[in-house]
């Protein structure tokens, strides 16, 4: 038998980012490994994942069991946008394994979020460094792959940002009734000074539970689109120190600023 494993990947990346990670020390033992996760959402529920492969860990959560006897769940609860800490394991064939923890943002560092009552409910997020022209305006009304939209939009809004976007979420009106998508739309021109775009965004890979959205081919597209920071770039310059290795301390994270009128 070799010596330890080590776990190395960026200790911290936006939660669309492929969980790009590696084992050191497999030896003749490279190639056979199992890899699992964990993670815990707002509402304290595990979710976990198993794979032969860390990439594929996206497609493979499930929520775990709940001693509480609440009905699983079909999405985590991710609305405080706080960052996420992945705890992965990968075991080789030979017994041995390796641990380590990894941070997951859904906000970069410097993004704003503004929270908007009147005249139009909804949500801006605005990025750190614009590098989109077009405005985004998410509506959160329509079907998202199946997914509750009103749960994924702001987590597409809040990753849309930290790529450089303008992104405005729009919830369903309460009490049912289509949503003021336009007159939405018109504030946002305003306030971004461009375009406004109405879009039903494809729901952003990493995402747990959205097995369908794990190969980001769509979120790929629309990122490549609006001329957003393309998910490969984080590796090597992304927003909020994802480029560190995992033995570098953990950057700093962005919290979502206070409500706002």
């Amino acid at each position: 038998m070799s010596g330890a494993l080590e776990l190395r990947g960026p200790a911290s990346a936006l939660l669309d980012e492929p969980l790009a990670l590696t084992v050191r020390g497999l030896g003749d033992a490279a190639g056979a490994v199992a890899w699992r996760a964990r993670l815990r959402d707002d509402d304290g529920r595990v979710w976990r994942a198993a794979a032969a492969d860390p990439l594929a860990l996206a497609g493979a959560w499930r929520p775990g069991a709940d001693a509480s006897g609440r009905a699983p769940a079909a999405l985590p609860a991710l609305q405080s946008l706080r960052p996420l800490t992945l705890e992965v394991r990968a075991e080789a064939a030979d017994g041995r394994a390796a641990a380590r923890a990894f941070t997951r943002l859904l906000l970069a560092e410097g993004v704003r979020v503004r929270r908007w009552r009147a005249p139009v409910a909804a949500t801006l997020f605005l990025p750190a460094e614009r590098r989109a022209d077009a405005a985004l305006l998410l509506d959160a009304s329509g079907d998202a792959a199946g997914a509750t939209p009103a749960l994924v939009a702001p987590l597409a809004g809040a990753l849309l940002a930290s790529r450089g976007a303008v992104a405005l979420v729009v919830p369903p009106r309460r009490g049912g009734g289509p949503a003021p998508l336009d007159a939405a739309a018109a504030l946002l021109a305003q306030v971004a000074r461009g375009e406004a775009e109405i879009v039903a965004p494809p729901p952003p890979p990493g995402i747990p539970g959205l097995a369908a959205a794990a190969d980001g081919a769509a979120w790929d597209a629309l990122l490549a689109r609006l001329g957003a920071l393309p998910r490969t770039a984080q590796a090597a310059a992304g927003p909020g120190g994802s480029g560190r290795s995992a033995d570098s301390a953990a950057s700093s994270t962005a919290r979502p600023a206070g409500d706002s009128s």
